[in-house]
């Protein structure tokens, strides 16, 4: 696998579960409504970056997304919008066009973590559908692979 990444340490060391401010007792609530969370997203940085609002509405429906804010290097989805995006592991790139569509392009590093067959089916199932707030599906994000070297 290789050398640790330091940001990766910092980011769980900051996204444990000790109980502070009332994560924990959240933590434990979110993986009761939406099922066992992975290590690839700071959720206790998220969780005090938010209102209490928001805080609730994740628990109360499956619908809300994460913003990429405090997505980890190793999320299959990691992008440029991430605080741990740097120049050593540089995340991939949302874009949104004029008919209001998503598309991700992943930076060489975040394929060097997820490989593009597993971005494609990926995004082949649920993770590539666009939902509006009421959670209709209103279209599917394009994965865009860069040309091969």
């Amino acid at each position: 696998m290789g050398e640790i990444n330091p940001v990766i340490q910092i980011a769980q060391i900051l996204g444990g579960k000790d109980d502070d401010g009332g994560y924990g007792e959240w933590f434990k609530q979110l993986e009761k409504t939406r099922g066992k969370q992975g290590s690839d997203y700071d959720y206790k940085g998220w969780y005090t970056s938010v209102t209490p609002e928001e805080r609730a509405k994740v628990l109360s429906d499956q619908i809300t997304h994460f913003s990429d804010k405090y997505k980890m290097p190793t999320h299959p989805t990691f992008s440029d919008e991430s605080i741990y995006s740097t120049a050593k592991t540089p995340g991939g790139h949302w874009a949104q066009d004029k008919q209001g569509h998503w598309s991700y392009t992943p930076s060489d590093y975040v394929l060097s973590q997820h490989p593009a067959e597993e971005l494609q089916k990926l995004f082949s199932g649920d993770y590539g559908v666009e939902r509006d707030e009421k959670g209709n599906i209103t279209g599917r994000v394009k994965l865009i692979l860069p040309k091969k070297k």
